[in-house]
C-alpha cells in the first residue's frame, strides 16, 4: 500500500510541475460592481434567442444578437384624464406608431426627468418584453449608464422595492450588495433600476401590489434627494396596468406587433440559423403572414416556425387551412411533442391516444377555468381545485428528493403557447398564474371540448334509446358544469370556432346532436349543477346557471343547424313553441348580465324573429 502511494505522489508531483511551468499570467484586477453587472448583462447577447428546456431538438434558433427584431411603438403621457385607457387597444390607435426605439430610449433615458418618474413599457404576452429589457442592459454604455435588471418574478412579492433589487443583485453577483454600496460606487453614472413583470406581481398578489409603481416614483424622489438620481424602467401586459396606479407624467410605450418587414427580418434570421439542418423547410413570410395575429408577435411567430420545421405537419400556405384547422393543429403538433418528447420513458404506441386526450382535456379545463370566471387567466391553486373537481385527486406528485409540481403545473409547463406568470419563484410556495399567449388558442379549446361532450352526450343517447336495458341513460353532469357559468356568446371566436367545427360533422351526426340537445333543453331546468357541484368557477346562483345553461344549448342547436334551424323544434313534446320561447327569453332577461343577454342575439334573435321576443328586450 505505501508503495502505491508513493507511485501516486510522484505522478502528482509530475502534474504541479507541468501546469506551473510556462508563463504565470498576471493576476486581474478587482472587478467592480458595474463591471460584473455589465458583463452579466452583455453575455445575454450570445444565448439563444429562445431560451427553454422544452425546446425541440434538432432546430437551431439564432442568438439574441442575431435575431431580435426592434418593434415599433407607440407613446404617451400620464395625465388625470387617462384613466383605464392604458389597458384599453382602442384608447391606443390614436396614437401615431414610432420607429426607432432605440433613438427614443437612448434620448428618454438621458433627460433628467428620467429621474422623476417611472418609464413603463407595455405589451402582449409574448410580444418581447422581456427580451426588450435584456437587450436594453446589454447595449447601455457601461462607461455611462449602471444598470441592475430585476425580474420580479424570482424576488419576493411582498418586499418592499430596495429589498427586490438587493435581491436581483445577489442573484446576478453571487454576492451580498446593498443598494446603496451599488449606488455610491456608481456616483459619476446615470443608474437604470429595470422591473420586468409587473404583471405578474400584481396578476399573482391581486390588488395588493396596486401602489408599486407610484411606490417606485417615490423611491425615486428618495434617491434624488439623496444625490443618487435613477431611472426606472417597468414592463408589464397591456391588459393589466388599469390595475396599477400609474404616475401622473409618467411616459408609457406600447410595443407593437411586427409588420411585414419585420416578419421578414425574423424569418431571414430563422431560416439562417438552420440552414445545415437536415431535412429542414425555411418558412417564407407569405406563408405566416396568412394566418394573421399568429404570425406578428415574436413568441407566436417561434411557435409557427417551430411547427412548420416538422416535416410530418401540414404546411401553413395550404388554402384548405381555415382558422379552426390551424388551431386544431398546432394544439395537435404541441400536445404530441409534450406528451411523447419529453419523458425519459417515451409512451408506447397503445399509451399515446390515451395521453394526448388526457392532456387535452386537462387544457380545456384550464380554458373553461379562465373563461368561467371573466379572466383572461387562472391561478395554479383555482386550476388545481378545477383538475381535482372533474378528474379526481392528483395522486402522481413527485416523492422523495423530488420537487412535487402540481397537477395544474404539469398540465401547462412547457407549452409554448401558454404564458406562467410567478412571483416568489424561488420560495418554498410559488404563486403562479397561467394564461394562453393568444386567447383564441382558449377559445378553440372551449369551442371543441363542448362540442366534443355534446357528442358524446348524443351517441350514449342513441345508444340508450336503442337498447335501455344495457346501455344507461347518459349523463350532462360535466357539459352543464362547463356550460352554467357564462354564455359561450361573449366570445365571438368561441362561436366561429363551433360554427367551423360544427360544419364539419355529417348530417347524421348533427341531426343526433340537435335531438340531444332537445332533451337537455327539456330537463334544463329540473336541477342546477349536476354532480359537480363542487365546482364554482364563481359563486353558484341557481337561476343564472339555469339562464347559461338553457342559452348555451340553444346557441350550441343555432351553430349546428347551421343558421337554418327553426326554434319551434326545440321545444319539449307538447310544449306551446311561443310559451316555451317566451318563458325561455324571460329566464334570460332574470338570470343573465346586460352583456351576456345582447351577446345573444348576434346567434338566437336571428333565429328568434317571429317568435316575438329577443332575449335583451
Amino acid at each position: 500500500m505505501l508503495e502505491v502511494l508513493d507511485r501516486t505522489s510522484a505522478a502528482l508531483g509530475q502534474l504541479h510541475d507541468i501546469l506551473a511551468a510556462g508563463h504565470v499570467p498576471a493576476r486581474p484586477g478587482r472587478v467592480s460592481i458595474r463591471g460584473k453587472l455589465a458583463r452579466a448583462a452583455t453575455a445575454v447577447l450570445d444565448q439563444p434567442l429562445l431560451r427553454s428546456s422544452a425546446l425541440p431538438a434538432g432546430l437551431s434558433f439564432p442568438t439574441v444578437a442575431e435575431g431580435f427584431v426592434t418593434p415599433r411603438f407607440r407613446c404617451a403621457v400620464v395625465s388625470p384624464t387617462t384613466g383605464a385607457g392604458l389597458s384599453r387597444e382602442d384608447w391606443w390607435t390614436s396614437r401615431p406608431v414610432q420607429e426607432g426605439l432605440d433613438r427614443f430610449l437612448a434620448a428618454y433615458l438621458s433627460h433628467p426627468g428620467a429621474a422623476l418618474r417611472p418609464l413603463i413599457m407595455l405589451g402582449h404576452p409574448g410580444a418581447g418584453k422581456s427580451l426588450l429589457t435584456e437587450i436594453l442592459a446589454a447595449r447601455l454604455p457601461s462607461e455611462k449608464f449602471t444598470v441592475v435588471p430585476v425580474q420580479l418574478r424570482r424576488v419576493n412579492a411582498d418586499d418592499r422595492l430596495v429589498p427586490q433589487v438587493e435581491s436581483a443583485l445577489r442573484e446576478i453577483l453571487k454576492e451580498q450588495v446593498s443598494w446603496g454600496q451599488m449606488a455610491d460606487e456608481n456616483e459619476d453614472l446615470t443608474r437604470v433600476v429595470i422591473l420586468d413583470g409587473l404583471d405578474e406581481l400584481i396578476q399573482a398578489t391581486g390588488t395588493a401590489q396596486s401602489a408599486y409603481l407610484t411606490d417606485a416614483a417615490r423611491f425615486q424622489q428618495e434617491e434624488m434627494a439623496l444625490g443618487r438620481p435613477v431611472s426606472v424602467v417597468v414592463t408589464s401586459r397591456t391588459v393589466v396596468v388599469d390595475r396599477a396606479r400609474v404616475p401622473d407624467g409618467a411616459m408609457v410605450i406600447k410595443l407593437e406587433d411586427f409588420d411585414d418587414d419585420r416578419v421578414n427580418s425574423w424569418l431571414t434570421a430563422w431560416n439562417r440559423a438552420n440552414v445545415a439542418t437536415p431535412g429542414f423547410r425555411a418558412l417564407m413570410p407569405a406563408e405566416v403572414l396568412r394566418h394573421g395575429d399568429l404570425a406578428r408577435q415574436p413568441l407566436l411567430l417561434t411557435l409557427l416556425a417551430i411547427y412548420h420545421a416538422d416535416p410530418t405537419a401540414a404546411r401553413l400556405d395550404d388554402d384548405t387551412v381555415s382558422p379552426a384547422a390551424l388551431y386544431r393543429m398546432l394544439l395537435d403538433n404541441f400536445i404530441h411533442r409534450q406528451v411523447s418528447d419529453k419523458p425519459d420513458r417515451p409512451p408506447s404506441p397503445e399509451q399515446l391516444p390515451r395521453l394526448l386526450g388526457e392532456l387535452r382535456q386537462r387544457l380545456s379545463i384550464a380554458a373553461f377555468g379562465m373563461f368561467n370566471r371573466q379572466r383572461q387567466h387562472v391561478t395554479e391553486a383555482d386550476l388545481e381545485r378545477d383538475l381535482e373537481v372533474f378528474l379526481g385527486r392528483d395522486d402522481n406528485h413527485a416523492h422523495g428528493f423530488e420537487s412535487p409540481a402540481s397537477r395544474a403545473h404539469r398540465t401547462v409547463a412547457g407549452f409554448f403557447f401558454v404564458h406562467v406568470s410567478r412571483v416568489d419563484e424561488y420560495s418554498e410556495d410559488p404563486r403562479r398564474t397561467y394564461e394562453f399567449l393568444h386567447a383564441t388558442f382558449g377559445e378553440f379549446l372551449i369551442a371543441e371540448r363542448a362540442l366534443l361532450l355534446l357528442d358524446g352526450y348524443s351517441r350514449r343517447l342513441a345508444e340508450h334509446r336503442t337498447d335501455p336495458a344495457y346501455h344507461e341513460a347518459p349523463d350532462d353532469s360535466l357539459l352543464r358544469a362547463l356550460l352554467s357559468y357564462q354564455p359561450l356568446t361573449l366570445r365571438k371566436p368561441i362561436i366561429e370556432f363551433a360554427s367551423a367545427l360544427a360544419s364539419q360533422m355529417e348530417s347524421t351526426r348533427r341531426e343526433e346532436q340537435l335531438e340531444a340537445l332537445r332533451r337537455l333543453l327539456a330537463t334544463a331546468r329540473t336541477r342546477a349543477f349536476g354532480r359537480y357541484q363542487r365546482y364554482e368557477p364563481t359563486p353558484p346562483d341557481v337561476v343564472t346557471a339555469c339562464a347559461t345553461w338553457t342559452a348555451n344549448l340553444v346557441v350550441l342547436a343555432c351553430l349546428i343547424d347551421a343558421g337554418s334551424g327553426d326554434p319551434s323544434r326545440l321545444p319539449p313534446p307538447g310544449a306551446s313553441p311561443n310559451h316555451w320561447w317566451d318563458a325561455t327569453v324571460r329566464l334570460w332577461q332574470a338570470g343573465l348580465a346586460e352583456e351576456g343577454r345582447k351577446s345573444l342575439d348576434s346567434v338566437i334573435y336571428s333565429q328568434s324573429q317571429g317568435r316575438g321576443t329577443s332575449p335583451d328586450s
